[in-house]
């Protein structure tokens, strides 16, 4: 699941430079293969993840005459590049994978709505495809509730040590300190053809709203009064 696009990433190296940028490359190689680099905000929590599906290594000389001759007759055309041994990592992860399924209805809401229903679930690109996905953030904040509940039944505070190393601060200690623990997103296992959502989206009578081939039906549910507590009037979604 996914964006998929093409990437180039050239270092220029002077001809008595850092004899470690081949070795530093073919590190950088090795990482994205195994999806070990993350970009952007909200790492820890699924987002920004790469994975690379096809890469090669090219190299030129253009510091000597015969280097930038040969370029040139070539028309510019790189060679293949050496192998080289890349260095070492700094730091190692601990991967946990887990494969469960729920035993009651569970969804995220979309931030989008049906003709019918208010309350779609949350969908991710896979290729042509769609599949369901409870986000990583998602999933991180009810491990981190249970890990506060658990602090506290001990006589520690939500603030501890533990939670913030794992989980992060979110900058209340002044600079934002990086959570330890990363979760990914959770996709389902099953995919459904983009024609199939378009079509329940579009589907106005909600008793017949299928999102083939998951088994799925649709609940009504009557929102809570935030202030008063209570069920909102006039506030039933589906």
């Amino acid at each position: 699941p996914g964006t998929r696009l093409g990437v180039r990433v050239s270092i220029d190296v002077p001809k008595d430079g850092d004899h470690e940028a081949p070795a530093l490359l073919a590190l950088l190689q090795r990482e994205l293969e195994r999806g070990a680099i993350r970009l952007g905000g909200d790492r820890t929590s699924g987002s920004g993840r790469l994975c690379c599906r096809a890469s090669v290594l090219e190299e030129r000389c253009l510091s000597t005459r015969h280097g930038m001759l040969a370029w040139l007759k070539n028309g510019g055309v790189w060679s293949p590049m050496a192998p080289v041994t890349p260095l070492a990592a700094t730091c190692r992860d601990i991967t946990v994978e887990v494969t469960w399924e729920p035993t009651t209805p569970l969804m995220v809401k979309a931030g989008v709505e049906g003709a019918g229903l208010k309350a779609v679930p949350l969908a991710t690109g896979s290729g042509q495809q769609l599949r369901f996905v409870l986000p990583g953030s998602s999933i991180k904040g009810a491990i981190r509730s249970h890990a506060e509940r658990i602090l506290k039944t001990l006589g520690r505070t939500a603030e501890d040590d533990l939670i913030t190393t794992l989980f992060g601060d979110g900058g209340k200690r002044g600079e934002a300190r990086a959570a330890a623990l990363r979760v990914e997103d959770c996709h389902s296992l099953q995919e459904m053809s983009r024609e199939e959502w378009e079509k329940a989206l579009a589907e106005k009578e909600v008793s017949t709203v299928d999102f083939k081939p998951f088994s799925s039906r649709a609940a009504h549910h009557v929102a809570i009064d935030r202030w008063l507590g209570g069920a909102a009037d006039r506030f039933l979604f589906v």
